[in-house]
């Protein structure tokens, strides 16, 4: 999926249970967040400021479940 491409990312909104996200520039995860499922997981591996797991809970708020290694 093209994140840049509006249309892809709306049709794939809520399908993914694992996103493993390798950029290794700032970027924007807002949007990624939406493409996962209930428990699905978001993991952050292209930058060190960013690296991290992070799962969206059924009824919590979204959580970092590994912390970034210093």
């Amino acid at each position: 999926v093209l994140s840049k491409d509006k249309e892809q990312m709306k049709k794939q909104r809520g399908r993914f249970d694992f996103i493993l996200d390798a950029v290794a520039a700032p970027h924007d995860i807002d949007g990624m967040l939406g493409l996962l499922k209930r428990d699905g997981t978001l993991c952050l591996v292209g930058t060190r400021e960013a690296q991290g797991c992070w799962r969206r809970p059924k009824t919590e708020p979204l959580m970092r479940v590994v912390p970034t290694q210093n």
